[in-house]
């Protein structure tokens, strides 16, 4: 957004967790020497536990800027899952939320699955509400199946939706191909509201953080990415903690 232009009118959102329920969300993010907020993060945790201490606080601040906010959750895991319907119940949320953890060990992730169920579940197209889903995924190995152009059409041309995502890999090894992964996911960025994409190691628990706050933004009235004044995350090549230095060793 420049100088010149007016914000946009923050409608009340439907917001969609879409949260890996991968054997891969068990592993461990650092921890932060201050301890953060509470002192939660003074150990070791691992990545569903850190991500699900964020998104119930994201919801929170969230419900105070608007309370007809609504939220739900999508498990990721061969396939898409619908978890928990739209509510801005705080108390079904954090049920639900905690309740989730890792499922299994899955080798492949059938990406239309997801654009089904969010089209099942939600008109995009409606005037009542914005539609962000924010997807949050940590396999290193696992390349989602390619998306089809017709399914793409649908969500990458609609102007009331949005996707943005959160990617926690490993490094580049002979098992893991973060790049590929990331790429995979970048196709699903649309021309009409970009979304925001971030990447982290096992060492970023800060910065998961920090794009959580990003996020909070209503998306209509947010900047592009790359005018953030923070690093931009989508130029990976240039990154001091990217997916391409990652194959080093060090």
């Amino acid at each position: 957004m420049n100088e010149t232009e007016a914000l946009l009118p923050a409608l009340p959102q439907k917001i969609i967790f879409c949260i890996d329920v991968s054997n891969d969300m068990t592993g461990e993010i650092s921890r932060v020497l201050c301890g953060g907020a509470d002192d939660t993060f003074l150990e070791p945790t691992s990545r569903i536990e850190v991500v699900k201490r964020l998104i119930l606080r994201f919801i929170s601040l969230k419900l105070l800027a608007n309370p007809n906010h609504e939220f739900a959750v999508i498990l990721l895991a061969e396939r898409a899952i619908w978890h928990m319907n739209f509510t801005s119940d705080k108390l079904l949320l954090e049920a639900a939320i905690e309740e989730i953890g890792p499922l299994g060990t899955f080798n492949s992730f059938d990406m239309n699955s997801l654009i089904r169920t969010i089209l099942s579940q939600v008109d995009i197209n409606t005037s009542e509400h914005f539609i962000q889903a924010v997807v949050i995924y940590g396999r290193s190995g696992c390349i989602p199946s390619e998306p089809s152009k017709e399914l793409l059409s649908q969500i990458q041309w609609c102007t009331g939706f949005v996707f943005d995502m959160l990617y926690i890999h490993e490094k580049k090894s002979e098992i893991n191909c973060p790049q590929d992964v990331y790429n995979r996911w970048l196709q699903l960025e649309s021309d009409v509201y970009p979304g925001w994409f971030f990447d982290f190691g096992r060492l970023a628990r800060r910065r998961i953080a920090l794009a959580m706050m990003q996020l909070l933004a209503h998306p209509l009235q947010r900047a592009e990415q790359e005018d953030m004044e923070v690093e931009e995350l989508k130029d990976i090549n240039n990154q001091e903690d990217t997916l391409i230095l990652l194959d080093d060793d060090d």
